[in-house]
This record gives structure tokens, C-alpha cells and sequence, in this order.
């Protein structure tokens, strides 16, 4: 099976970290809100994110940790032959501190796409079956094309549904949601 794989929101949780950093430095209580936590630290225009994430990227995606479980399931998954691509949105700039946050935390997988705004073209160009994704818009692209998505529950993702969308609270969900689309399709699967 092909397995899409998401970074920030399901792999670790950056919006933790973020909110972290915006007590630390900025003295404010953000919610882990991912389309709006920066504003709470005045932080409303480009500009201004952009200077944020230039000051704070490095020590952001480097420090904040793996989920609990995502290293295990991963493994099991890799391990079982299963074809697994991270599919996300950091740039192409963090690619080498991505890519070592990987090697850290020793997530195995077989490529990484990075830039992937429209993780829908991604998943259907590469066939994914299934993608562990936490962004609304994407969870919904994907799901429109056929592909499932299993929805890391976050604040943010609330009330976002879709026949092809379930929500998983944690990793032992998405490995349980793996197994039963496993179960449910092996005889469609092209594996």
C-alpha cells in the first residue's frame, strides 16, 4: 500500500511548540489555532511571519518532538512493506534540518516531497492510498480525489468531514485505520 505521510501536525505537534515560543518571548497565551496563533503576538502581516519563522525555524523544527507511537507505527509500517512518502509543506530551505529531524528520530521512509501546497496532485501522482494529513483544506483535496485521509485530530480540523476522511485521535488510531483499509480492500489494493 502507499502511504502519505504528513510532518508538522502528525508527526509532532508545531503548534505546541509554537505556542511555547509565544509565552517564552512574546509573554502571550496562544491557542493552538494553526491558521491564527501569530496574531495573538501581533504578528498579522508577511512580513511579520515571515521574520518570525526566519528568527525561529531552526530551533522550532528542530526541537519540537515526534508524536507518541508515530515512531512505531512507522517502523511497522515500513517494515511491512508497505511504500511510505512524506508529503509536506516545509520548504525547500529546511529541507537538510528536515531531513535530520528524521534521521533523530529515526523515521524511515522512502521519499520525501517537499513545497506541497496541493497535497492532492502529490498523492494522486504518486497513487497514495492512504494520507495522514492534519490541514483542513488539504485533508478535503485529498479526500475529493479518492484517496483516504486519516484526519489527525487537532483544534484547527474541527468539523471538517468527508466520506473519505476519518479522524484519528493518535497513532494507535491510524495504525488500527491502516489495518482495517488493509483488511477492507486487500483484494483492490495494488501493492
Amino acid at each position: 500500500m502507499n502511504i502519505g505521510l504528513d510532518i508538522d501536525g502528525c508527526m509532532n505537534n508545531l503548534q505546541k511548540s509554537v505556542a511555547k515560543v509565544l509565552k517564552r518571548d512574546y509573554n502571550v497565551e496562544a491557542p493552538q489555532d494553526k491558521w491564527g496563533m501569530l496574531k495573538y503576538a501581533g504578528i498579522t502581516t508577511r512580513k511579520d511571519e515571515l521574520e518570525f519563522w526566519g528568527k525561529y525555524k531552526y530551533e522550532l523544527l528542530d526541537s519540537t518532538s515526534i508524536e507518541k507511537d508515530a515512531y512505531g507505527v512507522i517502523k511497522e509500517l515500513y517494515e511491512g512493506g508497505h511504500r511510505l512518502d512524506i508529503i509536506t509543506a516545509r520548504e525547500y530551505n529546511v529541507a537538510k534540518l528536515t531531513i535530520e529531524w528524521l534521521k533523530k528520530h529515526e523515521i524511515s521512509y522512502h521519499n520525501i516531497y517537499f513545497s506541497c501546497y496541493d497535497k492532492d496532485d502529490v498523492c494522486k501522482w504518486k497513487n497514495i492510498h492512504i494520507m495522514v494529513e492534519d490541514n483542513r483544506d488539504n485533508a478535503l483535496h485529498v479526500a475529493e480525489t479518492g484517496t483516504i485521509v486519516l484526519l489527525y485530530d487537532r483544534l484547527y480540523n474541527k468539523n471538517t468531514e468527508h466520506k473519505n476522511i476519518i479522524r484519528c485521535k493518535n497513532w494507535k488510531d491510524v495504525s488500527q485505520q491502516i489495518k482495517k483499509e488493509i483488511t477492507l480492500n486487500e483484494k483492490n489494493w495494488i501493492l
